[in-house]
């Protein structure tokens, strides 16, 4: 069970399960409790784990070799642009950089969080849309429709790529 919770990303409960099922009854008699046995599997791993400490400011991050790759060794850490103040890090595998030069449409979210964050009306607004699930299937174009009508003017700028989305994947697709 030790090399297993060094070597694999398994949690330890199903690593213990797995476990216990090629274990004699006798065997099964000696071992500590599970909770325990798991206890030990955690502390395995964060002992021997890499993990860097939490920084205490930008200039602070740094990431190890084994944090730029994927499990199975493929690179992961495209670019890491280092600005003074905004670190900007890019993770993807070169085949989901593949998948994106293939798509006609690429979806970007920068600044409707902050947005979100400090505005509440703007919050109020877009959890309108999921409420939209709770409207009888018959009046969700109508009520879709007033939404966009009223409030989505006055903020078509940052609303516009969420009001698209939604609009395709789920009004649209349930016409």
């Amino acid at each position: 069970m030790k090399i297993r919770v060094l070597s694999s990303q398994d949690i330890p409960h199903q690593i213990v399960s797995e476990a216990s099922t090629l274990c004699s009854q006798a065997v099964h008699g000696a071992l500590p409790p599970v909770s325990y046995i798991k206890r030990t599997l955690c502390r395995i791993r964060q002992i021997n784990s890499s993990a860097p400490s939490n920084p205490l400011t930008l200039t602070d991050i740094t990431i190890p070799n084994n944090y730029s790759q994927t499990i199975d060794g493929r690179h992961f850490l495209i670019n890491d642009i280092e600005p003074v103040e905004n670190q900007i890090l890019v993770f993807a595998t070169e085949k989901n950089l593949d998948l994106l030069t293939k798509s006609d449409h690429w979806f970007l979210e920068s600044h409707m969080k902050e947005k979100y964050k400090t505005d509440s009306e703007f919050s109020l607004q877009v959890r309108y849309l999921s409420a939209l699930a709770f409207v009888p299937e018959n009046d969700v174009i109508d009520v879709f429709e007033t939404y966009e009508s009223t409030y989505y003017t006055d903020n078509e700028e940052v609303l516009e790529p969420l009001i698209s989305y939604f609009e395709d994947t789920w009004i649209r697709s349930s016409k």
